[in-house]
């Protein structure tokens, strides 16, 4: 039960944190999204544990962490 509330926490910090997007990250997502970036499936905001990472590529396992 501690683990589903942990999960539905991190869930809501994530979709604030895409609605609250800089303008570094929101220029960054417009070019690498709907896989813009030579055909890379990339997500935003993607919880790993209990953190969550601005950018992430799963199938070549890369991370990006913008600063706004």
């Amino acid at each position: 039960k501690i683990k589903t509330k942990l999960s539905t926490k991190i869930l809501q910090r994530s979709r604030k944190l895409r609605k609250n997007a800089t303008p570094q990250e929101i220029i960054f997502w417009s070019k690498i999204k709907n896989r813009n970036f030579k055909n890379l499936k990339f997500r935003r905001q993607y919880q790993i544990g209990k953190y969550i990472v601005d950018f992430i590529c799963l199938e070549k396992k890369l991370i990006i962490e913008l600063d706004g």
